[in-house]
């Protein structure tokens, strides 16, 4: 794949959409959006608090129009072996390209800044993002994906 075929070198929110830095979310918000998503079992704000300042990178999206939190992702690990995982965009807000921005944000922070060779994720058998997942580089092992960036 050329450097200028790469998915994580083409990034594109949508209008009225921005990328937002750990610092500018907060653990309520977080767990608002998992709720939004069914996924909150076991979720507490002062989790997500130490979450947010131990993950290597976390990537968040908000509607500039009304500065809801839509989605996020993190990478949680080391700089060889790393996790892409707590993925979460709004129902509402899924089907525009969000999480297809939030993904290669994070794999952009993982090759480009951090260098992570290997990387890994679990997704369940209906998630769009699958074959996105693969054009990365990503192999699925079951639910389990795993990329190997030395080869």
């Amino acid at each position: 794949m050329s450097e200028t075929q790469n998915p994580i070198d083409q990034i594109q929110l949508p209008e009225n959409y921005s990328f937002v830095d750990r610092e500018d979310i907060s653990p309520e918000e977080i767990v608002a959006v998992r709720k939004s998503t069914g996924w909150e079992a076991g979720d507490s704000e002062e989790g997500w608090r130490q979450n947010l300042d131990t993950a290597l990178a976390v990537v968040a999206v908000r509607d500039d129009t009304t500065s809801e939190l839509v989605g996020m992702g993190f990478l949680v690990g080391n700089r060889r072996h790393a996790v892409l995982c707590d993925f979460n965009v709004r129902p509402e807000h899924q089907g525009k390209g969000i999480g297809t921005a939030i993904l290669q944000k994070r794999m952009q922070i993982a090759d480009q800044e951090l260098k992570i060779p290997f990387l890994y994720t679990s997704l369940a058998e209906t998630n769009p993002l699958k074959e996105t997942y693969r054009s990365l580089g990503f192999a699925a092992t079951g639910d389990n994906y795993f990329r190997d960036g030395t080869v």
